[in-house]
């Protein structure tokens, strides 16, 4: 074992991770604990002793027993043995020596980082884009993820760990020079006989039987032209029906070239571009006009030799004082996370801070982190970074609406505040949690991913005080659907009726309409509530009629109690 653990990297690697990956578990703590899993086959150590060799892997035990608890977690294990015979018998690289080696050196200094950034015509401003570009390196030398990177290179907190993650997936020029500059540093080093990276090949592992999707799934220009245009990564795996790690996977491995900018912009001269700059006076309307991200426009003007027009006055934001107080100071969360969920940035919750006399916490104040201790997953990594409980608590209310705009009504919020708290759990939980069906008017509905979140939720945090009741079947499914309240009042008056003509009458609608209400309610619940064939039919009520009618009243009477 221990010359095995000396070819292999600290996180499964991408391709791999990305195909062996179950659902419901995080995607990095699987890359982790996946890694050290390899070191089991053939191995006489326990998988205690594995996990106290392999720094990062704590959860061992438990991603062992969910694997093996999954329907096909023969066939991952299976791939794992196939894994480690590759790494005994054809690991090319001593990983050792380069976990060693990054520790040793300076990675990157500041000089060669403003000359890379000066040849692919990007910017070179914020000292964060100087660490970031060293995890880069980092990770593609040693082959682990950002969260194992320990000092100097390491990170500092979660929010930095969000900015990064956005920091390497827009690289474009830059990275073909880091790249190069990774080769330059291996080479005099002692490494030059080695690939920069490797992937075990092992054509005996049957792919198809594995729970992950194709790592090249994705057309990689396609996905980066995507994120020029302004697109998130969560919004272009969902258009392209693939996870977010496949879209990742694909951007960082495309050997992207330099063009600075794309569209219609780029075909436009230095005149042209300054004569539409002084027209519009701001980026942000230049790149309305020409339907491309405000990035796209720096990079064009950069490249132009065009000066960078000042900003504009600053954006308004609508944040309760109160909420503020409480989440700052009661739940002990981060500036930067609080910026990242109402979409602001740091120094305006500051200046929003002093400006409602609330204190600002010193450098190094102690921040409350909540351990996922013994939960299970996906609730452990939903629980894992700061306000992770309050963001899962928040989820046990609006998973039980119809919309996410019914619950920012329901709960006094901003939508925009509920939008963003679910992406980042989705982000935590490596997988998407809600359907959102807006658009042909049937309600959201939980994945198989939510309903487990829900549940596990409701059974170790115990339910939220304010969420909406579980309502019995049929009742919740018509009121779940579209003017559902309003089918409801129709059905509940329609009862007693000897027909559905004096009903309609007695509504005061048409007996069409009121058929056609009826039919509408039939194929909600998936079963008729009335007998008739015609309107002027006897009306009677099914047994499924029969239960929504006793559900439909207890519902009204405890909803006219409660108002």
């Amino acid at each position: 074992m221990p010359g095995r653990t000396r070819r292999m990297p600290r996180a499964l690697w991408p391709d791999w991770s990305i195909r062996l990956h179950p659902p419901g578990v995080g995607f990095t703590p699987f890359r982790t604990a996946a890694a050290a899993l390899l070191c089991v086959p053939g191995a006489t150590a326990t998988l205690r002793e594995i996990s106290a060799l392999l720094p990062h892997a704590l959860t061992l035990d438990r991603a062992a027993q969910q694997i093996a608890d999954y329907e096909r977690g023969p066939a991952i294990f299976k791939a794992f043995c196939a894994l480690a015979a590759a790494v005994d018998h054809e690991s090319p690289i001593d990983y050792d020596h380069r976990r060693a080696l990054a520790m040793d050196v300076e990675l990157l200094d500041a000089r060669t980082w403003n000359a890379i950034c000066r040849e692919s015509r990007s910017a070179t401003i914020a000292a964060f884009r100087l660490r970031a570009a060293r995890v880069w390196l980092w990770e593609t030398i040693t082959g682990g993820v950002a969260e194992q990177a320990g000092p100097p290179v390491g990170l500092d907190s979660a929010d930095e760990l969000i900015r990064y993650r956005a920091f390497a997936i827009g690289l474009r020029g830059e990275k073909r020079r880091l790249i190069a500059h990774a080769r330059d540093l291996l080479d005099v080093n002692g490494c030059e006989d080695e690939p920069l990276t490797w992937s075990p090949h092992c054509p005996e592992i049957a792919l198809g039987a594995l729970p992950g999707g194709d790592p090249d799934a994705v057309d990689a220009l396609r996905a980066t032209g995507m994120l020029d245009d302004g697109l998130a990564p969560r919004t272009i795996a969902r258009r392209l029906r693939v996870t977010i790690e496949q879209v990742r996977y694909a951007v960082r491995e495309h050997p992207h070239e330099d063009p600075p900018y794309t569209g219609l912009i780029r075909d436009l001269t230095a005149e042209q571009l300054r004569a539409d700059l002084d027209d519009v006076r701001t980026m942000a309307a230049l790149a309305e006009r020409y339907d491309v991200a405000r990035i796209t426009v720096r990079r064009a003007l950069i490249a132009h030799g065009i000066p960078i027009p000042p900003h504009g006055p600053r954006p308004t934001y609508d944040i309760d004082a109160g909420w503020l107080r409480g989440e700052y100071l009661g739940q002990r969360r981060s500036i930067e996370n609080i910026a990242l969920e109402v979409g602001a940035a740091p120094a305006t919750i500051s200046r929003l801070l002093t400006a409602h006399a609330i204190p600002i916490r010193g450098r190094g104040s102690p921040r409350r982190v909540i351990a996922p201790g013994t939960y299970p997953e996906p609730l452990a990594s939903a629980v894992e970074r700061n306000g992770g409980s309050e963001r899962v608590r928040r989820f046990q209310v609006y998973a039980r609406t119809r919309s996410l705009s019914a619950a920012a009504k329901h709960m006094e919020v901003h939508q925009h505040a509920l939008t963003v708290q679910l992406a980042m759990l989705e982000e935590c939980c490596s997988g998407q949690l809600l359907e959102r069906l807006a658009r042909d008017q049937r309600p959201q509905r939980l994945t198989r991913l939510g309903r487990r979140l829900l549940d596990q939720a409701d059974q170790h945090l115990g339910p939220h005080p304010n969420a909406p009741p579980r309502l019995p079947e049929p009742l919740a499914a018509l009121l779940a659907s579209h003017r559902g309240d309003e089918a409801l009042d129709r059905f509940l008056a329609t009862v007693g009726h000897p027909t559905l003509k004096d009903a309609a009458i007695s509504v005061g609608v048409h007996p069409a309409s009121l058929s056609r209400t009826m039919h509408k309610i039939d194929a909600t619940i998936g079963g008729r509530v009335f007998t008739f064939a015609r309107v002027s039919d006897p009306l009677r009520l099914t047994v499924t009629g029969r239960l929504l009618l006793r559900h439909g009243r207890d519902h009204r009477a405890l909803s006219s109690r409660k108002a």
